[in-house]
């Protein structure tokens, strides 16, 4: 069962890190297609069944750093910026916004006429407590992307109002940053980033999204949704939505019988049973999540770079990614898949070479072995991005070189190493950089290895505020290339994203980003497959 836009799928295994690409691209879903009136004398047309297999805690927009979390407030909530369905960042709750002092500040003209789902109108106001509020998250749940503005790090310490925002009038907000930032509106697409009416809580999900909650608990087997009447753009064709929440063992028998239409928790023998199938339509996009094993840099001997690097030539990838992935899969040579501006197609990553990595832990000083096992962090059931195979492959590679390891699923207990599976908001490559690999994220977000490198920080910095697209895909390149190097992760392979349909079900095969997520229909007619 999954442990990346409903909708980073975005899934924390473990805890992965925060995401949108898959919260994006799971809500894509609910895109696309047309719909028939329905004459009035018939029943009203069933829900849109969305197949989840996973739950959620709770709610609160706080929460939207764990996976199941974010995926579903995507559909109820919004920011002030979205991301269409090139991947392009687009205004949402802003109508457009103004970059002044050289991205030192933006202004955000606010759209007019919207209102939360309990009927309260919404403001500038709403965004400077939303974002107030953000700030002053336990340091697992700070939203870095807001770290920028001036007085973020006061504001997150105490309830001092954040300096940097200004509520111009009801329907603009100044936004004042302590560096410039030309990447700032595209940073606004992460769910920690929505805004919430004030009534919004743990228990009640109220926001101005296209669908409203109606109800169910964040941990209930489903929870229900309605189409918001007072919508400010287009309205969803459908009436009403169902989360389901699924064994993803049992996914493809839920589509076959028709209790789910649309879900993309697929396992590999998921996809096997339903790939046979001739009423099921299978979509496959190309790779843009990132299985990966985060390094615990404050283990001792994980500080070593001769011993990160022997676990990486201890590892056939190419072999795991065949072998291991619940899908067909890419090896990963660093932090960056092929499709994203900047990754370095040339670069062939860190070899498979048990004997160098032998040599390595001699010149190290572990000859005979690490001075204790490593502690390995797996979810407890293979999911849709690897198999159960995995454990086993892994541990017999690291002991033909001498490296004993310990395998858990004990999310509480100590760690030196933890899978985590990553789906960023956009193809952007600072989505998958920064957020893992900064060190003012050092210790949160997805750097929880607390990887620090002040050339990987003034590479990523250097392209955050350069304009020109050239040079800003070379900085990405170099600081991808570097963060391979220095292993603060192995980097396993790339997850493409795939879903399955009912083939009676128009719009659930858009395969790229978006935040409408309102023309699925089911159509009457059984078209080709």
């Amino acid at each position: 069962m999954p442990t990346p836009s409903l909708a980073r799928s975005f899934k924390l295994l473990t805890t992965r890190s925060s995401t949108v690409y898959r919260i994006f691209f799971l809500a894509t879903l609910l895109v696309a297609g047309g719909c028939r009136a329905q004459p009035d004398d018939l029943p009203p047309e069933p829900p849109l069944q969305i197949g989840v297999s996973g739950r959620m805690n709770g709610y609160s927009l706080d929460r939207t750093r764990e996976y199941y979390a974010a995926r579903f407030a995507v559909l109820l909530f919004e920011g002030l910026a979205r991301v269409d369905s090139a991947g392009t960042v687009q205004p949402s709750l802003a109508t457009r916004w103004d970059t002044l002092d050289g991205g030192r500040r933006f202004r955000f003209h606010l759209r007019r006429n919207v209102r939360f789902h309990d009927g309260t109108p919404f403001g500038s106001a709403d965004v400077v407590r939303a974002w107030q509020l953000a700030l002053q998250r336990t340091q697992s749940n700070h939203p870095w992307m807001l770290d920028a503005i001036d007085g973020a790090d006061a504001s997150a310490r105490t309830d001092v109002a954040l300096r940097g925002l200004t509520a111009v009038d009801d329907s603009t907000l100044d936004v004042r940053l302590t560096t410039p930032l030309l990447q700032f509106p595209r940073l606004l697409i992460s769910p920690e980033a929505f805004i919430g009416a004030r009534t919004s809580n743990d228990s009640v999900a109220v926001g101005t999204g296209p669908w409203q909650w109606r109800d169910g608990a964040a941990n209930a087997d489903s929870i229900r949704l309605s189409r918001f009447g007072g919508y400010w753009g287009v309205q969803p064709r459908m009436g009403a939505l169902t989360v389901r929440v699924v064994d993803d063992t049992l996914m493809s028998r839920a589509i076959e019988r028709r209790i789910v239409d649309c879900t993309s928790d697929l396992t590999r023998e998921s996809m096997i049973a339903l790939s046979a199938r001739t009423d099921v339509r299978i979509i496959r996009r190309s790779p843009l999540g990132l299985v990966r094993l985060v390094l615990n840099l404050r283990t001792p001997v994980l500080s070593d770079l001769r011993v990160r690097r022997a676990l990486v030539l201890a590892l056939d990838r190419a072999r795991l990614a065949s072998d291991a992935s619940a899908s067909p899969a890419r090896v990963a040579n660093g932090p960056l898949p092929p499709d994203v501006a900047g990754s370095d197609k040339r670069y062939a990553g860190i070899p498979y070479d048990p004997t160098a990595a032998r040599e390595l832990l001699t010149s190290a000083g572990f000859a005979a072995g690490l001075p204790r096992p490593l502690r390995l962090r797996l979810p407890s059931a293979s999911t849709v991005e690897f198999s159960s195979d995995l454990r086993s492959l892994l541990t017999t590679y690291w002991a033909a070189v001498g490296i004993a390891v310990e395998v858990s699923t004990d999310r509480a207990a100590p760690v030196d190493l933890e899978l985590r599976v990553s789906y960023p908001d956009t193809r952007d490559a600072d989505d998958y950089l920064y957020s893992r690999f900064h060190s003012t994220v050092a210790g949160e977000a997805g750097n929880t290895g607390e990887f620090r490198d002040t050339i990987v920080d003034r590479l990523l910095d250097s392209g955050r505020v350069v304009v020109d697209s050239i040079r800003r895909q070379q900085l990405m390149r170099a600081a991808s290339v570097r963060i391979d190097s220095l292993v603060p992760n192995i980097f396993l392979w790339y997850v493409p994203v795939t879903t399955a349909s009912h083939v009676r079900m128009a719009g659930c095969d858009a395969g790229l980003p978006s935040s409408t997520f309102v023309n699925a229909v089911r159509t009457h007619d059984t078209p080709p497959r």
